[in-house]
């Protein structure tokens, strides 16, 4: 609590003004302690299991004095202010923040290469044995001018923990870009991975949105890390906590609008319009948008489920054959249904609300190569300041029940002719959404009038990342990040007569699958002379009873071939040994 309220009794706020007032002298203890270059003092201010979080490096407490003591040497003096300060306190426990202005004079004489800087700081406080100590301190930079500090850090010890970091972070030196990533997930591959595709030339900034299960778990792995990290909620409030960062992107779909909104506000270009977002995001909107642009797509209309009689307004053409029911608003086949009349459609939408979708099935079209692979099929692309490349066309393993799939292929292996076609249509449905920058992700689907669009996502689909990386050695991610920071990227498109990687990745399953049981058969997978990774996933979802939605798949088993019928062999081989445990 902020303020102490009824029903405290008087000796209760009593004691809460006097926690205000011990904190805000903790607060005050710190400044000085640096103003002094009292290091010793400083990290007296610290529980024993304290820490500092600076330029996104983790600072323990029996590094402190080490790492600043070279650092502020080559001061004369130093003045750190703090301000709006805010104190929530719960008992033994207490957070605040305070706004900070600092200046570091190399010399009392000379201006020139003064150091300036201001920001927030964020304390996690507790109190032990009625003195309260510092448990975090989170400094987060604003703004910097003058001398660039990184020039003082040449003769910090090399056994600082985190003195690499910081020599290297923006919030430091603001010599690099930062990238803020909206709800990193594993499927992402592992953040050893992320930070090492950085190669040095920009820093991240992850965000979390923790609308997904991995997020809380991932959110607090990343502050242990020392990594920098924000949560949707707070940068929506305070955009300033991102200031500082050259780009922005959402890794998912569910966060695509707030964080078009945030780069709009902070002029980040480079990514999805609010207005390109809204429509990728509202699947009415999307219809309409390719309606006017004339790209081809089922028939469709809007249902009002609380519209009494919407069924009565159901063009016959529409009715006459089996639908699609899904929510306009939506992600993963959550909520997708398929019917097979009107009168099944008015069961699925009974108790339903907001705006949906009845969709006529698309049908008539089938992969040329046979029912091995989907007759769905998905195209990447980037756009950058309004010029669209193509990454290429992907093929799919047949959809799991209701609309989920099995995985990607990489390239496809449609001949050229319906490829080109299929690459057609793609660059047509992102120029009818107004896409200027960002990643598209089109899914298709074959027909017997040529491939329609499904729909179209403002993302990146993960497979095409590793099976590029594996082929080609080029690197989609990098390509989707430089994009978002304002760098043209490089775009390698897929060579379709060379060799083939799929991702095969079974859904969840409706009964349990006992853990062992996967464990039992990892080794045969990994052993197959064309498997290349087998990664376990979700395994919680084994229980049982999840959806069938890409996020819940326990586990994915990467291959590499030469040829079609090889690629057939080994997904044969594959899901044989799945099966023996019920996947």
């Amino acid at each position: 609590m902020i303020r102490p309220t009824s029903p405290l009794t008087l000796e209760e706020q009593v004691q809460w003004l006097i926690d205000r007032e011990l904190i805000q002298d903790l607060l005050n203890l710190h400044a000085r302690a640096i103003d002094e270059q009292n290091f010793v003092g400083l990290t007296d201010l610290f529980s024993d299991h304290g820490a500092m979080v600076i330029a996104g490096s983790r600072v323990k407490k029996n590094e402190i004095a080490d790492f600043a003591t070279p650092i502020f040497k080559h001061f004369q003096a130093t003045h750190h202010v703090t301000s709006n300060t805010t104190i929530e306190i719960d008992g033994d426990r207490a957070t605040a923040t305070s706004y900070f202005h600092a200046v570091h004079r190399p010399s009392l004489e000379c201006t020139a290469e003064h150091s300036y800087m201001g920001g927030v700081y964020r304390w996690t406080l507790h109190r032990e044995h009625s003195t309260w100590l510092i448990e975090l301190l989170e400094e987060e930079f604003t703004w910097l001018s003058g001398q660039n500090m990184t020039d003082y850090l040449v003769d910090a010890p090399l056994g600082v923990s985190a003195q690499t970091n910081l020599a290297q972070s923006p919030r430091a030196s603001m010599a690099k870009p930062v990238l803020a990533l909206v709800d990193y997930f594993f499927y992402m591959g592992p953040i050893e991975m992320l930070l090492d595709l950085a190669a040095g030339d920009f820093e991240y900034l992850f965000i979390f949105s923790m609308r997904s299960p991995w997020d809380a778990e991932a959110y607090n792995e990343f502050r242990e890390r020392g990594l920098n990290v924000q949560l949707l909620e707070d940068v929506i409030r305070e955009p300033h906590r991102i200031a500082h960062c050259s780009g922005i992107t959402s890794i998912g779909d569910t966060t695509l609008r707030e964080t078009s909104r945030i780069a709009a506000n902070l002029g980040l270009t480079h990514y999805h319009s609010p207005d390109v977002a809204d429509t990728i995001s509202e699947k009415v909107l999307q219809r309409q948008a390719l309606q006017n642009g004339g790209v081809p797509q089922p028939e469709w209309i809007e249902i009002d489920p609380s519209d009494s009689h919407w069924w009565q307004h159901i063009p016959p053409s529409l009715a006459r054959g089996p639908m699609i029911v899904k929510p306009s608003r939506g992600w993963g086949s959550t909520g997708v249904t398929r019917v097979e009349n009107l009168d099944d459609a008015r069961v699925a939408l009974d108790s339903a609300e907001g705006r949906w979708l009845l969709e006529a099935e698309i049908s008539g079209g089938h992969h040329p190569l046979g029912s091995w692979l989907s007759d769905c099929v998905s195209v990447q692309t980037m756009t950058f300041d309004g010029e669209t490349q193509l990454f290429g066309v992907m093929d799919k393993s047949p959809l799991a029940p209701p609309f989920r799939s099995t995985g990607d292929i990489v390239p496809s292996l449609l001949d050229p002719e319906v490829r080109r076609e299929c690459e057609r249509v793609a660059l047509a449905a992102v120029r009818a959404l107004g896409v200027q920058n960002g990643w598209s992700h089109t899914e298709l689907k074959l027909s017997s009038d040529g491939p329609m669009v499904l729909e179209v996502n403002g993302r990146m689909t993960s497979t095409i990342h590793d099976a590029s990386v594996r082929l080609y050695g080029s690197n989609p991610i990098r390509s989707w990040f430089d994009a978002a920071l304002g760098i043209r990227p490089t775009i390698a498109g897929f060579d379709y007569d060379g060799r083939i990687v799929s991702q095969y990745t079974p859904p969840a399953p409706a009964s349990a699958v006992s853990y062992d049981d996967v464990m039992r058969i990892l080794p045969d997978l990994k052993e197959l002379p064309f498997t290349f990774d087998v990664r376990l996933l979700r395994v919680e979802s084994l229980s049982g009873g999840a959806e069938t939605v890409a996020t819940t798949t326990p586990i994915s088993v990467w291959i590499e071939v030469d040829s079609a019928e090889a690629l057939k062999k080994a997904l044969e081989t594959v899901k044989a040994i799945l099966g023996t445990v019920g996947l």
